[in-house]
């Protein structure tokens, strides 16, 4: 997630808010269906200040300036916070199947779209 500031596009900056969008969810999907278990520990860990954890503010922000540099007018601080919130490990392991590995990361990319286009 280092390249998120100062990487190359799309992930880093220079690409517009879509494919950066698209880039964003493609690597923290991908760490997702890939540690499960690890982001159910993490979510328990957390439970108290889920909002307050550095990862998730950091996510959170990056996502919020996404939505807002697409839609100024729109709650961009409520959309990340939605899509973020699709990121349970118990979920992930259910949108997951074997037959279909990367469907969880597919799908928030959908939804996530779907908001930035209004």
């Amino acid at each position: 997630m280092g390249g998120l500031g100062d990487g190359p596009p799309p992930l880093g900056p220079g690409a517009p808010a879509p494919e950066r969008l698209l880039a964003f969810l493609e690597v923290l999907g991908g760490i997702a269906e890939g540690n499960t278990t690890l982001l159910s520990a993490h979510e328990q860990a957390c439970a108290d200040d889920k909002y307050g954890d550095p990862s998730y503010r950091f996510w959170h922000r990056h996502l919020s300036s996404l939505f807002a540099d697409e839609h100024p007018d729109a709650d961009a601080d409520f959309m990340a916070h939605a899509v973020l919130a699709v990121f349970d490990g118990a979920l992930i392991r259910r949108m997951t199947p074997p037959a279909d590995p990367r469907r969880f990361t597919r799908s928030v990319q959908q939804m996530a779209m779907a908001l930035l286009r209004g």
